[in-house]
């Protein structure tokens, strides 16, 4: 055994033993919560931290020794029964703000792994993964990679093998569906267990939303969409010349346009494009303690990592990067959370984590579509005016439908925990129906093939707060600082009042703090309205 193993084994019998030893006496004290936050505080730190080396290493190298080691000591530091009773006693026994923000943190990630390391949950997750992963698509009678699905449904003209294609990617929820019925009521059950009405309730009772204010959001955007989308399905209709439109028609409609845009996003050029635009906005890649590791594969779809080491020291992305406009968005984010990350200015470890999904999403949002703006197109992105202005109006009304979309998926999981007991197929394709507008196909288990609801519960919620957060902070900039593109003090605003803040106070207030008003979802409307001043259509 060499000395790192052996410093390795001794560290982790250290934590194992400080995580077992601190939760031993049974009267709780807010001196016993003091001493149990600040121990796992450090921890999760030094966690963190090897946990990342290690998936540097997996990423780059092709293989880490340590990797599943350091993820089961994470893992058993953060499924301590004792040490989560008293995370939850002392929120009546803390009075300092700094550390019931602390206590909030830390208590957070228990509330998502007290279920989700439950063996009856993850040996399921770990079986549908492999399901989804292994699953090979039948295509006019031969397995054939995913890749040449989408390829038909993109840019196939005969209409029935856009269909096949559909239905072919989706086959596989056949095999699915009844293990993704069980693992929405088993996580019901087991948040049940631990104090909560479901495993909605549980989540929710470490975000910054409820589930009534989520609710009135999708209510709200389903509203302001409603006569734009319609006008954009009507469109689609009539620039294919059919009689009604169906969810497979809706890629084909757009594949052509974002195809030829793609040209202009050559792999080895959209670091470079990228670097500009930023250094002319205040952010220097150069200056920053970011690294970069990328190969430059042709036609490779997204496929990047972007590894936070040791916030704000260390950062690094890698992976391979492919042509096109996909790709380019995909660097973007992740040099954005990057860029976040390596501008925080607290002391406490855990204030240097980007420990909210909804929140780092929302900085990477921000630079995806500042990246994405008209100014920013002309000033670096040598495209024709024509072709420019049909991308942007092409962009948008691919947005809407995305977002609606989206009101689909996360109205459906909602559903699913409130009660998974019906028969969930019905229960989306009615929702499908309300919020599409389309025709449903109750023979077809879209909803089980959705690996997020696996992988990421509520991750949509997050995908949807973040496009508001974005587009609220970029007309903010714009109203007050004229373009946001080629403007210094873009950055001065990002840093002064989101980056450096890091995890210390909650986000809503951060919004609220920045731009003035609580989050607003008509920012996001009007976001998608300047790109183009249109209401709908594109050919």
């Amino acid at each position: 055994m060499n000395n790192a193993s052996v410093k390795i084994i001794a560290v982790a019998g250290l934590i194992i033993g400080l995580t077992f030893g601190a939760c031993q006496e049974e009267k709780i004290t807010p001196e016993k919560v003091q001493v149990t936050l600040d121990s796992l505080e450090m921890k999760l730190d030094w966690l963190n931290y090897r946990l990342a080396e290690q998936q540097w290493e997996a990423y780059t190298g092709g293989r880490a020794d340590s990797l599943e080691f350091y993820k089961s000591l994470y893992k058993h530091v953060l499924s301590n029964p004792a040490t989560f009773n008293i995370l939850n006693q002392g929120l009546n026994l803390l009075k300092e703000e700094e550390d019931l923000r602390r206590l909030e943190l830390l208590r957070s990630f228990f509330l998502t792994h007290v279920v989700e390391n439950q063996k009856e949950i993850s040996s399921l997750r770990d079986s549908l993964e492999f399901l989804k992963k292994t699953f090979e698509p039948e295509f006019m009678g031969s397995k054939i990679p995913i890749k040449d699905i989408l390829d038909t449904l993109y840019y196939n003209k005969n209409r029935i093998h856009r269909e096949m294609a559909y239905r072919a990617r989706y086959a596989v929820g056949h095999k699915m569906d009844k293990g993704m019925e069980r693992l929405f009521r088993i996580r019901n059950q087991e948040a049940h267990r631990n104090g909560y009405n479901n495993y909605l309730s549980m989540l929710f009772n470490r975000e910054e939303y409820n589930q009534d204010e989520i609710y009135r959001f999708l209510n709200e955007l389903k509203t302001l969409t409603e006569n734009t989308y319609e006008a954009i399905i009507q469109n689609v209709c009539s620039g294919l010349a059919l009689r009604e439109v169906e969810i497979w028609d809706i890629p084909f409609y757009y594949a052509a346009l974002f195809k030829e845009i793609d040209d202009y996003y050559p792999a080895d050029s959209q670091l470079k494009y990228m670097n500009a635009g930023l250094s002319e906005i205040g952010f220097s890649l150069n200056k920053l303690p970011l690294y970069f590791d990328l190969e430059y594969v042709p036609e490779m779809m997204p496929e990047l990592h972007s590894l936070l080491i040791k916030s704000p020291f260390d950062q690094r992305i890698t992976g391979k990067l492919g042509d096109g406009v996909q790709n380019a968005n995909a660097l973007v984010k992740q040099v954005g959370e990057a860029l976040y990350a390596s501008h925080i200015a607290q002391e406490k470890p855990i204030f240097n984590y980007l420990n909210d999904d909804t929140w780092t999403l929302s900085m990477k949002t921000i630079f995806a579509f500042i990246t994405e703006d008209r100014n920013w197109l002309e000033r670096y992105i040598p495209m024709p005016r024509d072709l420019r202005e049909r991308y942007l109006k092409a962009q948008r009304e691919w947005k809407f439908i995305n977002l609606r979309m989206l009101l689909v998926n996360l109205a459906f999981e909602l559903e699913a925990y409130t009660n998974p007991r019906r028969d969930l197929n019905k229960v989306y394709w009615d929702i499908y129906e309300k919020y599409t507008l389309l025709p449903r196909h109750d023979d077809i288990k879209v909803w089980a093939v959705n690996m997020i609801y696996v992988e990421r519960p509520l991750a949509q919620k997050n995908s949807l707060l973040a496009d508001i957060v974005a587009a609220q902070t970029i007309a903010y900039l714009k109203k007050n600082y004229g373009s946001m593109v080629g403007n210094p003090e873009t950055k001065a605003f990002l840093v002064q009042n989101y980056f450096r803040f890091g995890s210390r106070y909650k986000w809503r207030e951060l919004v609220q703090r920045g731009t003035g008003e609580e989050l607003n979802p008509r920012y996001y409307m009007s976001y998608l309205d300047y790109q183009t001043g249109d209401t709908a259509g594109t050919n």
